[in-house]
């Protein structure tokens, strides 16, 4: 019985067409570097955002920043090179809830990026600080000119053992 969902997998290997000699076709994960990630932004709408400008750069930080003082310096992108990505999950009502970039898959054929994530919604039978906050997570990598598609999943987490 454990040889039937071997085999069915097998099959299904070639039709996805991902690899080819070595090379991946078609699509492929793309690195990123954390620019910032925590709990309280001066964002409070869920949003996800692209930037790929100096000037949009600078009034999306002056916005997330907007409740620090004094407000820190935007961290140095080369937009010629760069872009940075973001998600802010909005206002949440404790610190059991997160947002998180998970993975970044760049498709070569349709110029289409994929940014995949999750919305943290809660953690189950975890101790949560009562706090209100605005989870967020800022990364950077190369820049990618085609059409950005948000891929975030919404989960409620089980406690760590």
């Amino acid at each position: 019985m454990r040889v039937l969902p071997l085999i069915a997998v097998l099959l299904l290997v070639p039709a996805a067409g991902c690899v080819e000699n070595g090379q991946t076709t078609g699509s492929e994960q793309v690195a990123f570097e954390d620019i910032d990630k925590g709990a309280n932004s001066g964002i409070e709408d869920r949003r996800t955002v692209v930037v790929r400008s100096q000037n949009e750069w600078a009034q999306l930080w002056q916005e997330h920043t907007s409740r620090v003082l004094p407000p820190p310096s935007a961290p140095q992108v080369d937009f010629q090179r760069e872009m940075v990505l973001a998600v802010f999950k909005g206002t949440s009502p404790n610190g059991c809830h997160a947002a998180e970039i998970q993975a970044v898959v760049h498709d070569d054929e349709e110029d289409e990026v994929h940014v995949e994530g999750r919305w943290i919604d809660g953690v189950r039978d975890a101790f949560c600080t009562e706090q209100i906050t605005q989870p967020y997570h800022i990364v950077r990598l190369e820049r990618l000119d085609g059409e950005v598609h948000f891929d975030m999943t919404a989960v409620v987490l089980d406690a760590p053992a």
